[in-house]
């Protein structure tokens, strides 16, 4: 039974999904037949935590299954179906970020946002550079390529991330704009929360000025719900 490939609005076509364990792999069950991925593996994993997950996924669906409200279902099958052909993919998309990093783009003027840009960008640049990960800063939007030394170190702190971590790291990555944020997240050094505060610095000191925009309103939600998925997919991926 084919789980991930069904459609929003399709009709429920089980009653109850449960999780089954066969060789230390927890997998999702809909009705006691085994759920499988586009691509015909099963939809399992080693992280029980998540196995729960999934089940509850499938069985908070209504009459209609909406695969949009699914995250960790659709994360876990990319990852399965694609993680060990695509997963330096991945991890290459996240280090590509070092060279448009957002926190290494600042402004000239207005003077109260380059003071807001250094007060809240400055920190998480210098716990990158704890780690060895010196970012290079530059005011206006003209390239700048960080430094080989700078991508190694970055490099390094990722070599051994594997795929079930690397995709909602990359998902992480690009809502945020900012490798260097990311891997602040990963390596616990700032939380979640002040991890996508700290990536609308600039959104929220144009809306203090010129006020709310409501398409861009419901933009930014779209995000935060992703993100969200993203963060506890990978909290999930680290659990034992």
């Amino acid at each position: 039974m084919t789980a991930s490939g069904q459609g929003a609005g399709m009709d429920r076509f089980y009653k109850r999904a449960d999780i089954s364990c066969s060789n230390d792999i927890y997998a999702l069950e809909l009705d006691g037949r085994l759920a499988r991925t586009r691509a015909g593996n099963i939809l399992g994993t080693q992280k029980k935590s998540l196995a729960n997950k999934l089940a509850q996924e499938w069985n908070d669906q209504g009459e209609k299954i909406n695969l949009a409200n699914m995250p960790y279902t659709g994360l876990l099958s990319t990852i399965i179906d694609l993680g060990e052909k695509e997963q330096e993919i991945w991890r290459a998309r996240i280090l590509d970020y070092l060279n448009a990093d957002l926190l290494c783009y600042r402004v000239d003027a207005p003077a109260k946002l380059v003071a807001l840009q250094t007060e809240k960008w400055d920190p998480p640049l210098a716990m990158l550079a704890a780690r060895g990960v010196i970012l290079e800063v530059t005011n206006g939007i003209s390239h700048i390529a960080q430094p080989q030394q700078t991508v190694d170190h970055a490099l390094a702190l990722l070599a051994d991330i594997d795929c079930m971590a690397l995709l909602p790291l990359r998902i992480i990555t690009e809502i945020l704009g900012s490798a260097g944020l990311a891997i602040c997240v990963y390596t616990e050094d700032i939380t979640p929360s002040d991890a996508f505060a700290l990536s609308r610095v600039d959104e929220e000191f144009q809306i203090e000025a010129w006020g709310h925009d409501a398409e861009a309103a419901e933009r930014v939600n779209r995000q935060r719900t992703d993100y969200d998925a993203a963060i506890g997919f990978l909290a999930l991926s680290k659990v034992e």
